[in-house]
C-alpha cells in the first residue's frame, strides 16, 4: 500500500518592494507643486500611487508623472522650456481639463525660478531616478535643441524644411487668411473670423511699436 504524499505548505511570496524613488519623487513634488494640503489637484505617479490634492476636492484634472525620470527630465535646467517640452514629449501629462491646468508653469516659476529656489531645488533633482533607458544629461532634447542652431545643423535640415513647407500657396490659402499670414491671430470677439483676428493682430502689433504713418524698417530699428 502506498504512503500518502505529504503535501508541502506553498510559501506566499514577498510583497514586491516599494520604488526607493517614489519618496524623492514626492519631495521634490511637494518643493514644486506645494504640498498636498496646498494642491487643488491630484497627482499620480508611474507605478499608479496617487496623492490626492485637498485645497479643492472638485479640482477636474489631475497631472500625471509617466516615467521615473520624467520629473528629472523636467527640471534640468529648471526653466519654463524644459517645464514645457516635458508635457510635450509625454513625460508628463494632463488628466482631466486640460484648460484648468494652463496655470501650472505659472505656478512653478513662481515657486522655484528664484535664486533661493533654484538652490533648494537642485540638490534634490539630482538625486531623483533617471529611466532605465534615458540618455545622458548632454543627450537630452535641450542639447539637441541648441545644437540645431548651429549654422550646420541648420544647413542638414534644409531638405526637410523644403519638404514640409514647400507646399505651395494653394495649399496654405485652405486654411490661412486672405493674407496669407502664418503666425497667430488675436480674437478681440467670439464673432471675429480668421481675417478679422489677423488684423487685429497686426494693429496690436503696430500699437505697441507706436509706429506712425510713413514709418520704415530703418526707422523702426533706429
Amino acid at each position: 500500500m502506498s504512503q500518502p504524499q505529504r503535501i508541502e505548505p506553498i510559501e506566499a511570496a514577498p510583497p514586491p518592494r516599494p520604488d526607493p524613488a517614489i519618496d524623492t519623487t514626492i519631495a521634490v513634488l511637494d518643493l514644486v507643486f506645494g504640498a498636498p494640503f496646498e494642491r487643488s489637484f491630484d497627482i499620480r505617479l508611474w507605478d499608479g500611487t496617487t496623492h490626492l490634492g485637498g485645497a479643492d476636492p472638485g479640482a477636474d484634472f489631475s497631472l500625471h508623472i509617466r516615467r521615473r525620470g520624467a520629473l528629472r527630465r523636467m527640471l534640468l535646467p529648471p526653466s519654463e522650456l524644459s517645464i514645457v517640452e516635458s508635457f510635450i514629449s509625454n513625460d508628463i501629462d494632463i488628466e482631466g481639463n486640460v484648460e484648468s491646468a494652463m496655470g501650472l508653469a505659472d505656478a512653478i516659476a513662481r515657486r522655484i525660478l528664484s535664486f533661493g529656489g533654484i538652490a533648494r531645488l537642485i540638490p534634490k533633482v539630482l538625486a531623483l531616478p533617471r529611466d532605465d533607458d534615458s540618455p545622458p544629461l548632454d543627450e537630452t532634447r535641450y542639447t539637441r535643441s541648441l545644437r540645431l542652431l548651429t549654422p550646420g545643423a541648420r544647413k542638414s535640415t534644409e531638405p526637410e524644411i523644403q519638404f514640409h513647407y514647400d507646399v505651395g500657396n494653394d495649399f496654405y490659402a485652405l486654411w490661412l487668411d486672405p493674407s496669407m499670414l502664418y503666425t497667430c491671430a488675436y480674437y478681440m470677439k467670439e464673432s471675429d473670423d480668421l481675417a478679422t483676428a489677423q488684423i487685429n493682430k497686426l494693429d496690436h502689433i503696430c500699437r505697441k511699436l507706436r509706429l506712425e504713418p510713413g514709418d520704415d524698417a530703418a526707422r523702426i530699428h533706429a
